[in-house]
């Protein structure tokens, strides 16, 4: 199964850390904790509801119009938000996912 990052982000940092650890500067332990901090936690990555990740996840791909969105999905499969504009790249994309991500904090009015 591949490795899953928590953004891309994540993954530049995982494969320098890796590439340090094959060479001997970064310890075993250390890349352990590289890999914890990371990667996607293995329970995330369990399989629940006829195949579905068993946490929500953000689904990027391409439309009609071949422009990049996003689509939320919740653990039981149905979709709780979707991007209202398109990108014209991938990485666009994961932008806009990566700021919604960061949104924890926002008000709620009304």
């Amino acid at each position: 199964m591949p490795k899953r990052y928590k953004s891309d982000a994540f993954e530049a940092a995982h494969e320098a850390a890796a590439a340090l650890n094959k060479i001997g500067v970064v310890s075993d332990a250390e890349m352990r904790d590289f890999d914890e901090r990371c990667l996607v936690p293995e329970t995330a990555k369990r399989k629940a509801f006829g195949g579905r990740p068993s946490v929500p996840t953000f689904e990027v791909f391409k439309d009609a119009a071949a422009k990049w969105r996003w689509r939320l999905t919740g653990a039981n499969g149905r979709t709780l938000a979707t991007s209202a504009e398109s990108f014209d790249t991938r990485k666009a994309c994961l932008s806009a996912i990566e700021a919604l991500r960061h949104l924890e904090e926002a008000a709620i009015i009304g």
